[in-house]
C-alpha cells in the first residue's frame, strides 16, 4: 500500500514538473529527492517483511481455496452417497442438487488448477514434510473430483428414472384416488325412489361408471409392481425409508377393494329393487286390466246374444285372487327398498285396488247367477218357440183337412213322448231353483223373481194351447161320428 502511495507521489511530481514554473519545479524535485532518499533507506529494511507478509497471505489464500474445494467435494460425496428419495418432492429436490453440482464441477476443476499453481508458488517456503502432505492432499482431492465427475451422470440417470417412476406412481395414485372418491360420492347419492324407470337409469349410470373398474384395477396392479420394484432396488438402510410409500399403496389397494365390493353390492341392490318394482308394476297392471274388463262386463246391458252371455260366464268362471295376492306380495317386497312415505303411498294404492277387487268379487257371483238364469231363460224361450211352431203346424194340418187321428198321433208323439216339452219343463225347474237360491242370498233383489214369473206365464200359455189343441184333436172324431150318425 505504501509503495503504491510512493509511486503515486512520483507520478504527481513528474506531472507538476511539466506544468509549473522552474522555481517551483526546483523546490518540488528537491523535496521529492529528500523523500526518495529516505524511502530507499527505509525500503531496504521493510522489503523482507513485505515479502514475508506476501507469503503469509498467499499461504492463507491457498489453504482457504483448498478448504473450499474440500468442502465442496465432501458435500458432493455425501450427496452421491445419500439414500434414494422416498417421495416425489424429495426426488425433485435431490435432482436439483445434482444438477447444481453438475453445473459447478467445471469451476471446481479450475479451482483445483488454481490451487496447484498456488502450491507451486509456495514450494520455496514450505518444508519437505509439508510439501509431501499437501501434495498427497491435492492428489487425493483430484482423484475425488474425478470420481465425482464420473458418478454424477450415473446418479443423475438413476434419479431421473426414479423421478419418472415416482411421477408416474403419484399420477397413477392420484388418478385412482380421484376415481374412487367419485365412485363413493356417486354411490352415496343413490336412492330407491322414483320407480323402475328412474332406478334403471341409475343402474345404467352405475354400470357405465364401473365399466372402467378393470382399467383402474390394471393400473393399481401396475403401481403395486412399481412400488415392489422400488423396494427391491432399495438398500437395507433405504428400505425403512420407503415404508411410507408401501403403506400408501396398501391403503389405496384396500380403498379400491372396498369400493369394488360396494359397487357390486349396490348393483345387486339396484337390480333387486328394479325387479321388485317391475314385479309390482306388472302384477298391478294385471289386476288393473282384469278389473277394467270385469267392470265393463258388469256394466254391459246388451246380453241378448247367447255367445255374449257365454263369454261373460267363461270370463267370470276363471276368477281367482292369485293376481291380487301377487300384487300384494310384490308391494310388501318393495317395503325394504323404498322410503316410508313412498311405501305408504303404495300401500294406500294397494288397499284401493283390494277394495275394488272385493267389490267386483262380490258382484261377480250375482252377475254369474243372472247370466246362468239368462241362459236357462233363453233355452226355455227357444223350446217354447219350438212348441209354438208345432202347435201352429198341427192347426194348419187340421185346416187342410188332414186326418185328425194322424194329427193326434203326431201331437202325442211330440208333446207327450218328445224331448222338447221335457227339456222345457227341466229349464223351468232350473229357473225356479236358481231364483230360489238367489232370493235367499239377495232378498232385496226381485229381478229374477219377476223374470221367473214371466217365464212361467209364457210356459203356461204354451201349455194351455197344447191342452186346448189336444181337446180339439180328441173331439173332432167324436163330432165327426155324431155327424155321420145323424
Amino acid at each position: 500500500m505504501w509503495h503504491e502511495k510512493y509511486q503515486l507521489l512520483n507520478d504527481t511530481v513528474s506531472f507538476l514538473a511539466a506544468t509549473c514554473d522552474p522555481s517551483v519545479v526546483h523546490d518540488l524535485k528537491e523535496n521529492f529527492g529528500i523523500i526518495s532518499t529516505k524511502w530507499e533507506s527505509l525500503f531496504q529494511h521493510v522489503k523482507q517483511y513485505q515479502y514475508t507478509g506476501q507469503m503469509l497471505r498467499m499461504r492463507k489464500d491457498f489453504l482457504e481455496t483448498l478448504s473450499g474445494l474440500q468442502k465442496w467435494l465432501r458435500n458432493a460425496e455425501d450427496l452421491l452417497a445419500a439414500p434414494q428419495p422416498v417421495n416425489i418432492e424429495a426426488a425433485r429436490a435431490y435432482n436439483k442438487e445434482l444438477q447444481s453440482i453438475m453445473l459447478e464441477i467445471d469451476d471446481m476443476d479450475e479451482q483445483w488448477r488454481v490451487i496447484s499453481k498456488k502450491f507451486q508458488s509456495l514450494l520455496p517456503e514450505l518444508s519437505g514434510e509439508e510439501v509431501d502432505r499437501l501434495m498427497k492432499t491435492i492428489k487425493k482431492e483430484k482423484e475425488c473430483l474425478v470420481r465425482v465427475r464420473a458418478q454424477l451422470p450415473q446418479r443423475q440417470t438413476y434419479v431421473h428414472q426414479l423421478l419418472t417412476q415416482q411421477e408416474s406412481l403419484e399420477a397413477g395414485q392420484q388418478e385412482i384416488a380421484e376415481w374412487l372418491n367419485s365412485a363413493e360420492v356417486m354411490m352415496n347419492s343413490y336412492v330407491f325412489t322414483g320407480g323402475p324407470q328412474a332406478l334403471q337409469q341409475q343402474l345404467e349410470k352405475h354400470r357405465q361408471f364401473f365399466a372402467r373398474t378393470l382399467y383402474y384395477k390394471t393400473m393399481l396392479d401396475s403401481k403395486n409392481k412399481l412400488v415392489s420394484g422400488i423396494v427391491r432396488a432399495a438398500s437395507p438402510v433405504e428400505r425403512s425409508q420407503v415404508e411410507g410409500l408401501v403403506k400408501n399403496m396398501q391403503n389405496l389397494s384396500e380403498h379400491f377393494k372396498r369400493v369394488e365390493n360396494n359397487a357390486q353390492i349396490w348393483e345387486q341392490k339396484l337390480h333387486e329393487c328394479i325387479r321388485c318394482w317391475r314385479n309390482y308394476e306388472e302384477n298391478k297392471q294385471t289386476v288393473c286390466d282384469w278389473m277394467g274388463t270385469a267392470e265393463k262386463l258388469l256394466q254391459e246391458r246388451n246380453l241378448e246374444s247367447k255367445q255374449t252371455v257365454e263369454a261373460h260366464k267363461n270370463y267370470f268362471d276363471q276368477i281367482n285372487d292369485r293376481p291380487l295376492r301377487h300384487m300384494t306380495q310384490a308391494s310388501n317386497d318393495l317395503k325394504q327398498w323404498v322410503s316410508p312415505d313412498e311405501y305408504e303411498h303404495i300401500s294406500k294404492a294397494v288397499e284401493q285396488w283390494q277394495g275394488k277387487w272385493n267389490k267386483i268379487m262380490a258382484a261377480a257371483p250375482i252377475h254369474l247367477t243372472k247370466l246362468e238364469f239368462r241362459l236357462e231363460e233363453d233355452a226355455l224361450a227357444s223350446l217354447l218357440k219350438e212348441m209354438d211352431r208345432e202347435i201352429s203346424t198341427e192347426h194348419q194340418l187340421l185346416n187342410k183337412k188332414e186326418d185328425p187321428q194322424v194329427v193326434l198321433s203326431r201331437h202325442i208323439s211330440f208333446f207327450e213322448q218328445g224331448k222338447v216339452p221335457q227339456e222345457a219343463q227341466r229349464c223351468l225347474e232350473n229357473l225356479s231353483q236358481m231364483e230360489g237360491r238367489y232370493t235367499v242370498k239377495h232378498p232385496e233383489d226381485q229381478t229374477l223373481k219377476e223374470q221367473l214369473a214371466q217365464a212361467k206365464a209364457a210356459s203356461n200359455t204354451i201349455q194351455d194351447r197344447v191342452k186346448n189343441l189336444r181337446v180339439l184333436l180328441e173331439e173332432i172324431p167324436v163330432q165327426w161320428n155324431a155327424y155321420k150318425a145323424k
